[in-house]
């Protein structure tokens, strides 16, 4: 159960004991009593939604892979290694989130990253790379093409979709 702390102090400290405690939302005493009800209900949504993600990258060993490591978080998981059906698939399945591999035949992420974020219907579609590359370069190459975040291949689990849940309640915080 997420916890509400309501405050009529707001200083950094208070801030920092509430999230010790395991404070999950801090709001200043200030705020109306709608707004709180409507921000604790959307909290407690929060931890229904959808969690549905769209994985490519052209190693089959991985697409096996990632499916059973991200099960646990109930993530609803499609997997593709062909990026030229990425668009058909990507609005057949309206992900939550995208994870994308750098080096794939015809079109690598890096270009598929652009081509998301030039259509307004997807530049908040959290992004993330999974890559076997781990120079800076390529890394500061992913966030400046729109890039969320970037993993380096071999990757557990809980970090994966940890990454992956911070970014879904970011987009949700925006929604709201």
């Amino acid at each position: 159960m997420p916890i509400v702390v309501i405050s009529d102090r707001s200083e950094l400290c208070d801030r920092l004991e509430a999230m010790r405690r395991g404070g999950k939302l801090f709001l200043t005493a200030l705020i109306p009593p709608e707004q709180v009800i409507d921000t604790a209900v959307n909290l407690l949504r929060g931890t229904e939604i959808t969690k549905k993600v769209m994985i490519l990258d052209d190693d089959q060993d991985w697409l096996h892979t990632l499916p059973t490591l991200l099960k646990p978080w109930g993530f609803q998981v499609t997997t593709l290694a062909d990026p030229q059906q990425f668009w058909t698939v990507l609005e057949a399945v309206t992900p939550d989130a995208l994870v994308l591999d750098v080096n794939m035949p015809q079109i690598n992420g890096f270009e598929l990253c652009q081509i998301l974020r030039s259509d307004p219907h997807w530049q908040r579609l959290p992004v993330l790379f999974l890559s076997v590359l781990t120079d800076s370069a390529s890394q500061n190459q992913a966030f400046t093409v729109g890039a969320d975040d970037y993993l380096c291949k071999p990757v557990k689990g809980v970090e994966l979709a940890n990454r992956i849940l911070r970014r879904l309640q970011r987009v949700k915080a925006w929604a709201s």
